[in-house]
């Protein structure tokens, strides 16, 4: 049913295209209360998006009861930021303090400073990565939470119960929603069928998160990116397998005369500048912080900025 995947009697899952490669999935349980677990991003093709597979299901914005956010990226909360009408009066649930970690334009500066001073390669980011990403980011309206939720909270959603678990990790303030009866996990950005996400925010607590869900019995989960995950401990297993891979590759790189994050993340392009040079530059941070206080690496400062790195 085009963006449309009806999952049981009262869940669907909707695809939402946003201005870059990757969709988004928003899920929406329909039971006697009406509920809206993410709302794509802001642009005018995601919201549209929205709307047709509402029509499609048999509902309008009017009749949703609540929005739960896993989380505060721009690609979640976009309904309730772009400046349209769709949900001004529709209570919004997110996890405490997810207020404060929107993602903003603002994020790319740790980026910036990591890219060498060479006017070409500093045009090309610009070029390709931080003025492409100014609208995107761009928030035409505050983000209103009406109730802040933390693990172990229970959230009505009409004759069944979502239950809060909190996952940080991706974002600082990130939950996962799990439905007891039939052991499923709406995780937004948590994990994918491919692995761990493009951003870490905190590597340690993602992986702490991963190792949280390892333990608990999931039947599925729902992902905001990638296919539905109905081998969860296969994925979980996958995600944490990568990060040990990760870890390994860029010891190799700095082995081979990588001296800096960005010609690290230029390792894992094949040399390219391009879209996904941020997120490896963003990747390779954390796992350097990561290698630096497992003792494994030297990193040398400049004003805050990782100037110089080498093998402990």
């Amino acid at each position: 049913m085009g963006n449309v995947e009806k999952l049981d009697d009262q869940v669907w899952r909707i695809r939402l295209k946003q201005p870059v490669p990757v969709d988004v999935f928003s899920y929406l349980i329909t039971s006697s209360k009406i509920t809206l677990i993410d709302c794509g991003h802001k642009s005018p093709i995601s919201q549209q998006d929205l709307l047709a597979a509402f029509e499609e299901i048999g509902i309008v914005p009017s009749d949703v009861d609540q929005i739960i956010l896993t989380h505060c990226h721009v690609d979640h909360i976009g309904a309730l930021v772009s400046g349209g009408p769709l949900f001004k009066n529709t209570p919004v649930i997110a996890c405490h303090g997810a207020a404060e970690s929107v993602v903003g334009f603002d994020h790319f500066n740790s980026i910036r400073h990591n890219v060498p001073d060479d006017k070409i390669f500093k045009r090309m980011i610009d070029d390709t990565l931080i003025s492409s990403s100014a609208d995107y980011y761009k928030l035409e309206d505050p983000l209103i939470i009406h109730r802040e939720v933390r693990s172990g909270d229970l959230i009505d959603i009409g004759g069944d119960t979502l239950r809060v678990i909190e996952t940080p990790g991706h974002s600082e303030s990130h939950i996962s929603l799990l439905r007891d009866r039939s052991a499923s996990l709406f995780a937004g950005d948590i994990v994918s069928s491919t692995g761990p996400p493009g951003l870490i925010v905190d590597l340690e607590q993602y992986i702490g998160t991963l190792n949280r869900l390892r333990s608990m019995t999931l039947s599925r989960i729902y992902p905001g990116h990638g296919p539905i995950i109905n081998q969860p401990q296969e994925a979980i297993e996958l995600a944490l397998n990568r990060i040990q891979q990760t870890d390994e590759l860029i010891m190799d790189y700095i082995s081979k005369s990588a001296t800096t994050p960005f010609e690290i993340a230029l390792q894992f392009t094949r040399g390219e500048v391009n879209q996904r040079t941020r997120f490896f530059i963003n990747i390779t941070l954390i796992h350097l912080e990561r290698l630096s206080k497992k003792k494994k690496i030297n990193l040398e400062y400049q004003n805050g900025i990782i100037k110089n790195i080498t093998l402990a």
